[in-house]
């Protein structure tokens, strides 16, 4: 009775090691399932109480609500590389200038600091 128990609880303590990376997806899942039910079920009525078709309306509006905001922004990104790309490069060409003069006037680092 004892070892049913014991391996019981390591097939648990294995299963949720397995799963753990998934975890945090699933919790997401399921928030958005709770968060879009009533939707779903108002589709469901105007698709003549279809459930599969109703599912497959929201996984569709589900998608196209990811992919358009991505969609834009990669337009945007592709429309304007040459501005990021001369963005990228303008670190390259500013230069740091010399420091005032007072500096090498200060005591004990300024005459290494002003030649640095």
């Amino acid at each position: 009775m004892l070892f049913a128990v014991v391996a019981i609880g390591g097939l648990t303590a294995a299963s949720f090691w397995v799963l753990r990376p998934f975890l945090p997806s699933a919790i997401w899942a399921v928030m958005i399932v709770i968060a879009t039910w009533p939707e779903m079920r108002a589709v469901q009525r105007r698709l003549w109480g279809r459930r599969s078709l109703a599912v497959a309306v929201m996984t569709l509006v589900m998608i196209a609500s990811i992919l358009g905001p991505v969609a834009v922004a990669v337009a945007t990104l592709v429309g304007r590389a040459d501005e990021i790309v001369a963005w990228a490069r303008s670190p390259a060409a500013i230069s740091v200038p010399p420091p005032p003069e007072w500096v090498s006037e200060l005591p004990m680092v300024g005459t290494r600091i002003a030649a640095w």
